[in-house]
Order: structure tokens, then C-alpha cells, then sequence
């Protein structure tokens, strides 16, 4: 994916979130597949992009780190048949 970006802020600022989300997204699901409760997962997040067509430093984001929590298998079910009020 190429990102072209004119170096102002609010473009560093939402790349910052790009690449938090992208971490946030690819981090949660794929790396703790198979990983023992209370194992530790450190992850970073590097993006390479381009301010006019002229190459920039690499970004790296933060490191960060995660405690894998135990997984239960949990079904809830009401004693009740009536409708549930939802709020969100």
C-alpha cells in the first residue's frame, strides 16, 4: 500500500492511527491463536511513506505489549421471555 502525504500534521496525526488501528486489528486475533493464558506478546508497527513523491524516514510506532487472558466458554441465557432493552 503507498500513502502520499503533504507532511502536515493532522496527516502524521492520522497516519498514527492507521497504523494503530492496523496493529490493533492484525495483533488481537492472529497472535494469540494457540498462545497460553498469561503469555506475553510484544508487537511494533513500522510504515515506510513518501511526502511528494520524495521517500521519508521509516515511522515505528511504540511497542506494545499484551498478557494473553484465559479464554472461557460462556453462554448466557435469560430465565425470562421477554424482550431485552439493549443500550449501546
Amino acid at each position: 500500500m503507498e500513502v502520499v502525504l503533504d507532511g502536515s500534521r493532522r496527516d502524521v496525526g492520522c497516519l498514527r492511527a492507521f497504523v494503530a488501528l492496523a496493529l490493533l486489528a492484525y495483533t488481537g486475533a492472529a497472535a494469540a491463536i494457540g498462545t497460553g493464558a498469561g503469555s506475553r506478546i510484544d508487537n511494533a508497527a513500522q510504515a515506510s511513506y513518501q511526502v511528494a513523491g520524495v521517500d521519508q524516514p521509516t515511522v515505528t510506532s511504540n511497542t506494545v505489549s499484551v498478557i494473553v487472558d484465559e479464554l472461557l466458554d460462556v453462554v448466557v441465557t435469560s430465565a425470562d421471555a421477554a424482550a431485552v432493552a439493549v443500550r449501546c
